[in-house]
């Protein structure tokens, strides 16, 4: 005996063909095909072909991007001439060393890197004789 699924299908296996038919001038009138739309390219496999992929871009973003590449270098070389100039006819006078000096102790007592002294340089010890340094050594 057969089961009522098996009875129903061949009752309309032979609507199948013009089901087909019907189902896709269904779809094409809902989707009409467009030229602009590019085919669906595989997703590519491998880490070269995945970073090659996220790193595509079209040829007017390159050229915008080497356009502002090339204004950045036009700047920077056109402004470190004139800082450069400026650096070499400005002298440094020794008001300023000094206050850079000062300030500079005023920041390491700050950050108690050394504890602040009346004199810059410590006072150097008399010098010795060596040969008295080298027969201690020799007795020890």
């Amino acid at each position: 005996m057969k089961t009522p699924r098996e009875v129903l299908l061949q009752r309309h296996e032979s609507a199948s063909d013009r089901l087909d038919d019907v189902r896709k001038n269904a779809l094409a009138a809902a989707f009409p095909p467009t030229r602009d739309v590019e085919p669906c390219q595989p997703a590519p496999v491998g880490f070269w072909s995945q970073f090659s992929a996220i790193f595509q871009f079209k040829a007017q973003t390159g050229i915008a991007l080497a356009a502002v590449w090339i204004v950045i270098f036009v700047l920077k070389f056109a402004t470190d001439d004139e800082a450069r100039v400026a650096m070499v006819k400005a002298p440094v006078s020794r008001e300023v060393m000094a206050q850079v000096r000062q300030q500079k102790r005023f920041f390491a007592e700050l950050a108690g890197l050394r504890e602040p002294r009346d004199a810059d340089r410590p006072k150097s010890s008399p010098p010795q004789p060596h040969s008295e340094r080298h027969s201690e050594s020799m007795m020890a």
